[in-house]
């Protein structure tokens, strides 16, 4: 991949995505599971700090080896992070509409919702876990390199949502996600209907 292309504003909009993901997807999810919430604060933190640094290192890559190290190691690191947090995310909806409507399912659909891969809470908070200190490592290392904070390109926000499905906020397992949103929404239609009738 061309430097040019992995540069601030690729990182940047990486980092934007996952602290978006962790707050539309998993959140809830930790919150109704009893998971570490404080691993997922901790993390948002690791990433705007990382965030905050990356304007500088677009500059400071060109003419500094250890800085585009940094950044070239950073970028694998955030890919690896979004493929963690995908599977995450995907395994947080399947489980919504599994505990929703297994109930009502027919066995086909039971054995679709079975067959996907089950974590345990403990398997998920060691995940977590092994990434904060990953990123938090990076951010270590960008206090020892020759780099200052800043404000990165663009002021960005994320707003928290409540919503069950949230189409933006789905990418990543496609397939498996949009098949398990599809059957939320059916499911959720027929119920509506079934109510109206009756």
């Amino acid at each position: 991949m061309a430097a040019a292309i992995v540069g601030e504003a690729l990182l940047s909009a990486a980092v934007e995505a996952l602290v978006g993901k962790i707050t539309t997807e998993i959140s809830e999810f930790y919150r109704s599971k009893k998971l570490d919430e404080s691993l997922l604060k901790k993390l948002n933190v690791t990433l705007l700090s990382l965030h905050a640094f990356l304007n500088d290192a677009e500059e400071k890559q060109i003419s500094n080896p250890a800085v585009k190290l940094w950044m070239d190691e950073l970028t694998q690191a955030l890919f690896d992070a979004d493929d963690l947090i995908d599977d995450i995310a995907t395994e947080a909806l399947r489980r919504k509409v599994e505990a929703r409507y297994h109930q009502s399912a027919t066995d086909k659909v039971r054995k679709v919702l079975s067959s996907a891969f089950k974590w345990s809470y403990r398997e998920i908070n060691s995940k977590m876990q092994k990434l904060f200190e990953e990123l938090e490592h990076f951010a270590e290392r960008a206090h020892n390199l020759p780099l200052k904070k800043g404000v990165s390109g663009s002021d960005w926000r994320t707003t928290p949502t409540n919503s069950a499905v949230d189409d933006s906020a789905i990418c990543g397992r496609d397939d498996e996600r949009k098949n398990l949103k599809e059957y939320l929404l059916s499911e959720d239609a027929v119920t509506d209907g079934g109510s109206k009738i009756g």
